[in-house]
């Protein structure tokens, strides 16, 4: 053995006493392609497991209860507190949940880019709480948006400037970041309208002076802050199980009638997702705003802040109480897919808050059952942005009890065996 310079390698001590080995002991007894799994395999019980992959496919075709399926003894607790997010992770996946909260598993390649939306995130949020609050400054950017835009525009970009050198957005390490600033904002001063934080000014100016009781960055649920409103408490008859909803919300505004809640959203963001039961955030917050505020009509909607393009930056669809005489309700416009929430007796297919507690609950089940399982929804829906694909058992091959099997049973073939 030469080096690239011509001289001759010698062999390591340690190594010449090796014995080379020909073959390989670590390959499996009996190896499955993919595709082989998906055409031959796939609902059929295996006579000869022979290794993990195997036993693993005959348990999943033969237990509802097995090594494999995420079901760990039932857990000891009664009370859970739980945030929104967390609570999403049970309503996409148990198992996602039991990965990412109970055995604290982290993702095993850190996205730079999901680490710059954070951090875009972060900012803005903290810009925004600034902006509104006068015990930052004495100054509440709302009230100076009511009587003037310009200098409303004016204080927001100079709190702009303060708050990037708390989260060192400049130099070279931070191109990509201070790239990602340049929709918000880049001539903010001059020409607000081709920014996404002075378009957000400009449609929440008709509102600015509507609404005089403001709070920023709400907690609720959170013992530890002295400003926090109380936890939301869900609990059902019957049922060994009671959750503590906790959180915080980007902006609440109020009158002496209505109530508007914000979250901010620099992602994409749909209510289909509320509507559907994948995403809780807007219940979560609506059930925590009833609380606070009862016999108020309350609405919740997203300001979405994902770029100047038609449909990703401006209020979204509204949530919450919509009759005409909530000043957002009868000042925004053109809402297709609204959601409406109705407690009204007799209010037909309307969502009411009871149907939302009764929906949290049985999502929230695997929190005291520690029946942890794969899910069984719609996968391009809840697995998306899942990071924890590289270990998810979802790639053994089986067909799972969908509501739509379970309907068809009659006509499925028992298990055959090969």
């Amino acid at each position: 053995k030469l080096s690239t310079n011509g001289e001759s390698l010698q062999p390591s001590t340690f190594t010449e006493y090796l014995i080379i080995r020909h073959d390989n002991p670590w390959i499996s007894k009996q190896k499955y392609s993919y595709q082989h799994y998906l055409g031959s395999l796939s609902n059929r019980i295996l006579d000869n497991p022979e290794n993990n992959q195997t036993e693993r496919h005959n348990a999943y075709l033969t237990q509802a209860q097995h090594a494999y399926s995420g079901v760990v003894d039932p857990l000891p607790e009664r009370e859970f507190s739980i945030s929104a997010s967390r609570l999403d992770h049970l309503l996409k996946c148990p198992q996602r949940y039991w990965y990412a909260e109970v055995l604290g598993v982290a993702g095993l390649d850190e996205d730079p880019e999901n680490s710059v939306r954070r951090r875009l995130g972060n900012f803005i949020h903290k810009l925004l709480e600034d902006f509104g609050n006068p015990e930052f400054d004495g100054v509440d950017g709302f009230d100076l948006l009511s009587d003037d835009f310009d200098e409303a525009v004016n204080y927001l970009a100079d709190l702009a400037d303060q708050v990037r050198e708390d989260y060192h957005f400049d130099g070279e390490l931070d191109l990509l970041t201070t790239g990602k600033l340049i929709p918000f904002l880049d001539g903010l001063r001059k020409t607000p309208d081709y920014t996404l934080l002075g378009r957000l000014l400009k449609w929440n100016a008709p509102f600015a002076d509507q609404f005089q009781q403001r709070y920023f960055e709400q907690p609720f649920g959170m013992s530890d802050r002295e400003d926090s409103w109380p936890g939301v408490i869900i609990s059902k008859p019957g049922e060994d199980l009671t959750l503590i909803l906790r959180g915080i919300i980007d902006r609440v505004f109020c009158n002496a009638g209505s109530v508007w809640a914000v979250d901010y959203k620099t992602g994409q963001v749909t209510l289909k997702d509320s509507r559907e039961f994948y995403e809780s955030q807007l219940f979560v917050y609506w059930l925590a705003i009833q609380q606070r505020f009862p016999g108020k009509t309350v609405v919740l909607s997203y300001e979405k802040l994902r770029s100047l393009k038609p449909g990703e930056q401006g209020i979204s669809e509204l949530v919450g109480n919509l009759k005409p005489g909530h000043p957002v309700v009868d000042g925004v416009k053109s809402r297709k897919n609204d959601l409406p929430i109705d407690d009204t007796p007799g209010s037909g297919n309307a969502l009411s808050t009871a149907r939302i507690m009764d929906q949290l609950i049985a999502f929230a089940r695997p929190l005291k059952s520690g029946e942890f399982i794969l899910t069984t929804r719609d996968e391009k829906r809840a697995c998306q942005y899942c990071k924890f694909e590289q270990i998810c058992r979802k790639t053994t091959v089986f067909h799972r009890r969908t509501p739509d099997a379970e309907n068809d049973a009659a006509k499925c073939e028992p298990p055959r065996s090969c």
